[in-house]
């Protein structure tokens, strides 16, 4: 039983640690007309996948008000 303790807390403690808000990348994406999404990942691209993603889920894919990029840190 105390195995099953020990490999449930170091479970959880990894979990905790690659969560989305300990990222290491957090990337913008905007719109012309406003929409915008934020994104993050332990990976660069995913980061920006992320955020592309969720700019175009808010409605920047009108024509001509195409998401990009803003910034990532």
């Amino acid at each position: 039983m105390s195995r099953f303790l020990a490999a449930a807390l170091v479970g959880l403690t990894i979990v905790a640690t690659l969560s989305t808000s300990a990222s290491a990348f957090q990337c913008l994406a905007r719109s012309a007309n406003g929409a915008s999404g934020w994104g993050s990942g332990l990976i660069f691209e995913r980061a920006q996948a992320f955020a592309m993603r969720r700019c175009i889920h808010a409605g920047g894919t009108l024509q001509g008000n195409s998401c990009y990029i803003a910034y990532c840190r």
